[in-house]
C-alpha cells in the first residue's frame, strides 16, 4: 500500500514538474499585474514625454491649459484621450520566449517611449512597438516585453494612435519646425521644372542649394539667407475643408496637376510631404475664378485635402535665383 502511495506521489510531483518546465519554456518568466502597468491616478499627470529615435515631444500642463513642446495650445481631445487609454491600460500577455528575443530587437530599433510625470516626479513609463510589429511592451524598468490590451478595444493600437508628430496634438499645425531638426528640403514645380531645387542642411559642414536631380551644388549663393529660409519653417497652420466643400476639394485634387510639391525630411528620418493645387471659387476650374488667397494642400499623413493660405506659405515656395549672391 505504501509503496503505491508512494508511486502516486512520485507520479504526481513529475506530471507537475513537466507542466512547469512547459509553461517556463513557452512564457516568459515575468507576469505582471494589470494595476501595476497602468496609470491609476491619470488627473495627477502634468507631462508626457514621447520619444522616437531622437526626438522628444513634450506635452506639458500649464495651469489648466497644455501645450505642446511648452509653446503651442494642444488638442484637449487628445490629451484626453491619451491619459483615458493608458489608464484603462491592461497586461494581456505574457511574450513566448522563442518570440523574445524577436520583440526586444523590435523594441529596441522601432519602439516609441511614454513617459508621464507628475511635475518633476516620473509615474510610468513604457516602450511599446505597433501592430505591424506585434504591438510589444515593457513597463517600468521591467526589462521582459508582454502584450497589452485595453479593455473594450481589441485592435487598439497605443503607436499608432499618439505620434510624436506636433502637427497632430496641436490645433490645425502643419509644419513646425526648427531649422536643427530639418536634414533637406526638396521643392518640386511640375509645371516648371527648371525651377525645382533641393536644400540640404548637414549636421555638421555647410547648408547647400541644388538643381533638382543634381548632384552638383549651385555656386556663388548666399548661404546666410539659405540659413534665414529654415527658420521659416515654423509655426505654418491650415484649415480643414468644410463638409460642403470636400467634394470640390477632392475633384480638384484628382483632376489636376499640383503647382508645388514639398518634401521635408528630418534629421530623425521621417518625412513630411506636402502638395499643393489651385483652389477655385465657386468651384469653377476657370483661371479667371481661381482663388487668390488660399489653396487646397495635401500631406504625407492624410489623403483628405486641407486649405493653406499663400501668405503663409509664400516665403517657403523659392526658386534658385532667392539664394543667389546678388
Amino acid at each position: 500500500m505504501r509503496k503505491q502511495i508512494l508511486l502516486i506521489v512520485i507520479v504526481f510531483l513529475l506530471l507537475a514538474f513537466a507542466i512547469y518546465i512547459s509553461v517556463q519554456d513557452r512564457n516568459s518568466t515575468l507576469v505582471l499585474s494589470s494595476d501595476k502597468i497602468s496609470i491609476r491616478k491619470p488627473e495627477i499627470i502634468s507631462r508626457i514625454n514621447i520619444i522616437q529615435n531622437n526626438d522628444t515631444l513634450v506635452l506639458i500642463k500649464n495651469n489648466h491649459a497644455w501645450l505642446v513642446n511648452h509653446t503651442h495650445p494642444a488638442r484637449e481631445k487628445a490629451i484626453n484621450e491619451i491619459l483615458k487609454v493608458f489608464s484603462r491600460l491592461e497586461y494581456s500577455a505574457p511574450v513566448s520566449k522563442k518570440e523574445s528575443e524577436q520583440a526586444l530587437a523590435k523594441l529596441s530599433e522601432e519602439g516609441r517611449t511614454f513617459e508621464f510625470y507628475n511635475s518633476e516626479k516620473p509615474i510610468k513609463k513604457y516602450r511599446i512597438t505597433g501592430s505591424a510589429n506585434g504591438r510589444f511592451m515593457q513597463a517600468g524598468n521591467h526589462p521582459a516585453p508582454f502584450i497589452y490590451n485595453i479593455p473594450g478595444k481589441p485592435d487598439y493600437d497605443l503607436f499608432i494612435s499618439f505620434p510624436p508628430d506636433m502637427s497632430f496634438w496641436t490645433k490645425n499645425i502643419l509644419i513646425h519646425y526648427s531649422p536643427v531638426q530639418i536634414a533637406s528640403i526638396d521643392l518640386i514645380y511640375p509645371e516648371n521644372m527648371e525651377n525645382s531645387i533641393s536644400i540640404l542642411n548637414p549636421s555638421e559642414g555647410e547648408p547647400a542649394v541644388y538643381p533638382a536631380g543634381s548632384d552638383t551644388a549651385l555656386k556663388h549663393i548666399n548661404k546666410q539667407r539659405i540659413r534665414d529660409y529654415l527658420f521659416f519653417f515654423t509655426n505654418i497652420k491650415y484649415e480643414p475643408v468644410r463638409n460642403e466643400q470636400l467634394n470640390n476639394a477632392i475633384r480638384t485634387v484628382n483632376n489636376n496637376p499640383p503647382f508645388f510639391i514639398m518634401t521635408i525630411k528630418e534629421r530623425s528620418g521621417r518625412e513630411n510631404r506636402i502638395t499643393g493645387y489651385e483652389k477655385y471659387m465657386m468651384g469653377q476650374e476657370d483661371k479667371r475664378d481661381r482663388d487668390l488667397n488660399r489653396f487646397w494642400a495635401v500631406t504625407g499623413k492624410s489623403e483628405k485635402p486641407v486649405i493653406l493660405r499663400y501668405l503663409d506659405i509664400d516665403p517657403l515656395l523659392v526658386t534658385k535665383n532667392y539664394f543667389l549672391k546678388n
